[in-house]
C-alpha cells in the first residue's frame, strides 16, 4: 500500500513539473532574444526592432518572422502611428480612399491619419496602401504626426547640405531637415540622402525608435503659441520699494494658432531671501496683463539689481476643452531701476501727518483725536517752472497685521478724498485734508497713495507720511 501510494505521488509530481516546463518555455522564448528568428541579437537593428515590438508599435509579418529587409508600406507606417497614439476609437462608415475599402486591417488607421492631416493620398483619390514608403515620405509623415501630437523635435545637430538635396521633393524638405537635425534619420554614403529610395522594415523600426525617444511633449505655451514676459522695476521716488512694479504678460507669438484661451489663473510666489509673497489672479477670459498690487508687492521690498526668485504657474482652458492645462515657470528676475515722472520734472513729494485735537486723555483710544494730512510737492530747482499738478485721487492705508500684508482704506466712507490746493508764501504746492481718523502710531503704519495728473501725464506714487503728535 505504502509503496503504491508513493509511486502515485511521484507520478503526480512528475506530471506537474512537465506541465510547468511546457508552459514556461514559450514564455521564456517570448521574453528572450528569439521573438523573431530573423532578428538576431547583435544585428544593427536588433534594439530598434525589439523596441517597436515591445511597445506595441510593430509586429512580425508571420509567426516568428519580422522580415527586416522587406519594404515598409504606406499602410504599415499609418498603423504604427495609430498604435503610437493609443489606437483611438475611429468610426469608419465609408472608404477614406478609393483603394482603401472598409474592412481592411489598415482602413481605420488610414481614415484616422487622413482626418488628422497626418498623411495624404497620392492623387486622384488613391492612397496606394501597399506601396513601399519612400524616405522623404517617411520624414513627412513623422513630422506631421509630431505636429498632430504636439511633440517637439530637438535640434541636436545642424542641417546637412546633402549632395542630392535637389532631389528632395519640396513638400518634404522641411520635414527631412527637422528629422535629420533631431537625429531621427541619417544620410546615406557619399553625403547623399536618397529621398526616393524606400525604407526597409529595419530602417523604419530604427527611425520610429529614434523618433519616440527624441521627440518631447510640447509645453502648454509652445502648444498654443504663447509667451510669458515678466517685468519688474524699482522706482526712483522714495521709498523706492513702495514705488516698484511687477507685471506678467501673456503674449501670442503664433498668430496662425486660432485656439482661444479662456479662463486663466496665474498663481505662484516671489521671494528674495527672507521676504516672500504669494500671488493669485483668476480671470474668466484670456487676459493679457497681470499686475501685482503695489501694497502686496511692497512686502517683498524690491531692490534694483537684487534677484527675485519666482515660481509662476499659469493654468488655462483652451477652445472647447473644459479641462485646464498648466505650465510652471521657475524664473530669476532682476528688477531694473526706472526713473519716475517726478524725477523727470525735478520734483519731490512728501506727506506729513499730525494728530491734534486737544490733550490725549486716553492713549489707548487714538481715534478720539483727529489727524491732519498734508501732501507737498517741492521743486529741486526753485528757479524752474512749476508744472501743472492736479491730484485726482488719494487713499490712506493703515497696517493691520503682517507687514504690508493687509491694509484698510481710511477715507471716512468715501471712495476718494478731495484735496484742495492752498496758496502759501513759498512757491511750492500743498494739498491737505482734515478730520481723518487713523489708528497708526508710527511712520510705517500708514501709507498714502496719490494719483495725480502732471502736465497731462497720469502717475501714481506711494509715500509714508511723517508723523508728529501734538498735545494742546
Amino acid at each position: 500500500m505504502k509503496t503504491a501510494l508513493t509511486k502515485k505521488i511521484l507520478i503526480l509530481i512528475s506530471t506537474v513539473l512537465i506541465l510547468l516546463l511546457i508552459s514556461v518555455v514559450p514564455m521564456l522564448a517570448e521574453e528572450g532574444a528569439d521573438v523573431f528568428t530573423d532578428v538576431t541579437e547583435g544585428s544593427w537593428y536588433y534594439d530598434h526592432v525589439m523596441y517597436a515590438y515591445e511597445n506595441g508599435l510593430m509586429t512580425g509579418v508571420a509567426d516568428g518572422f519580422f522580415a527586416p529587409g522587406n519594404g515598409f508600406s504606406r499602410a504599415m507606417i499609418v498603423q504604427v502611428l495609430y498604435n503610437m497614439s493609443g489606437a483611438p476609437e475611429t468610426a469608419v462608415t465609408e472608404a477614406p480612399f478609393e483603394d482603401v475599402p472598409v474592412g481592411k486591417w489598415y482602413t481605420v488607421p488610414v481614415a484616422w491619419a487622413k482626418e488628422n492631416n497626418i498623411i495624404a493620398g497620392r492623387g486622384n483619390g488613391f492612397f496606394d496602401p501597399a506601396a513601399d514608403i519612400t524616405r522623404a515620405e517617411l520624414c513627412t509623415v513623422l513630422n506631421s504626426y509630431a505636429k498632430f501630437a504636439y511633440l517637439k523635435l530637438p535640434e541636436i545637430r545642424d542641417i546637412k547640405d546633402f549632395a542630392d538635396k535637389d532631389d528632395i521633393p519640396g513638400f518634404a524638405l522641411d520635414s527631412v531637415n527637422a528629422l535629420y537635425t533631431a537625429g531621427v534619420i541619417d544620410g546615406k554614403p557619399e553625403e547623399r540622402f536618397d529621398p526616393r529610395s524606400t525604407a526597409s522594415r529595419a530602417e523604419a523600426a530604427t527611425m520610429i525608435h529614434a523618433f519616440a525617444e527624441n521627440a518631447v511633449e510640447m509645453t502648454m505655451f509652445e502648444k498654443y503659441g504663447l509667451e510669458l514676459n515678466v517685468e519688474a522695476y524699482v522706482g526712483t521716488t522714495q521709498p523706492a520699494y513702495l514705488n516698484s512694479g511687477f507685471s506678467l504678460t501673456i503674449n501670442k507669438t503664433d498668430e496662425s494658432n486660432s485656439i482661444t484661451r479662456k479662463k486663466t489663473t496665474v498663481s505662484g510666489k516671489l521671494t528674495n531671501g527672507e521676504n516672500v509673497i504669494e500671488i493669485v489672479f483668476s480671470r474668466d477670459v484670456g487676459s493679457t496683463v497681470y499686475y501685482i498690487p503695489t501694497l502686496e508687492l511692497a512686502a517683498l521690498k524690491l531692490e534694483a539689481g537684487a534677484t527675485v526668485n519666482a515660481e509662476i504657474t499659469v493654468s488655462a482652458t483652451f477652445g472647447d476643452n473644459r479641462e485646464p492645462e498648466s505650465q510652471t515657470f521657475l524664473l530669476d528676475i532682476v528688477p531694473e531701476e526706472r526713473t519716475s515722472v517726478l524725477d523727470e520734472y525735478g520734483l519731490t513729494v512728501s506727506a506729513e501727518r499730525w494728530r491734534t485735537g486737544g490733550l490725549l486723555i486716553d492713549p489707548s483710544k487714538p481715534w478720539q483725536t483727529s489727524t491732519t494730512f498734508l501732501i507737498k510737492f517741492q521743486r529741486l530747482d526753485e528757479s524752474a517752472a512749476f508744472p501743472d499738478i492736479d491730484i485726482s485721487f488719494a487713499k490712506i492705508y493703515i497696517r493691520e497685521h503682517n507687514y504690508f500684508a493687509s491694509f484698510v482704506k481710511c477715507d471716512n466712507g468715501e471712495d476718494k478724498l478731495v484735496f484742495e490746493p492752498h496758496e502759501f508764501d513759498d512757491p511750492d504746492l500743498y494739498y491737505w485734508i482734515d478730520e481723518m481718523f487713523t489708528y497708526g502710531t508710527t511712520e510705517t503704519d500708514v501709507i498714502v497713495e496719490i494719483r495725480f495728473n502732471i502736465n497731462g501725464e497720469y502717475a501714481t506714487i506711494f509715500v509714508h507720511p511723517t508723523f508728529e503728535e501734538i498735545y494742546i
